[in-house]
């Protein structure tokens, strides 16, 4: 139930973003929470996070 609680916070956080005309990319995985067990999603995560910044940065 937390899980589905957060998801769902994310998503209508995601849905503002994008209401104010920011650019936003949502990531949720399958079966992890706030904090990421699967090591797998964890380097998914980080890579796309610097990926992200690498990006921002440039501007």
């Amino acid at each position: 139930m937390i899980r589905a609680a957060l998801r769902q916070t994310s998503i209508d956080a995601r849905d503002k973003l994008v209401e104010l005309g920011k650019e936003v990319e949502l990531l949720l995985y399958k079966d992890e929470g706030h904090a990421f067990l699967d090591v797998e999603n964890v380097i998914d995560a980080e890579v796309k996070r610097m990926e992200f910044l690498a990006k921002a940065l440039e501007r």
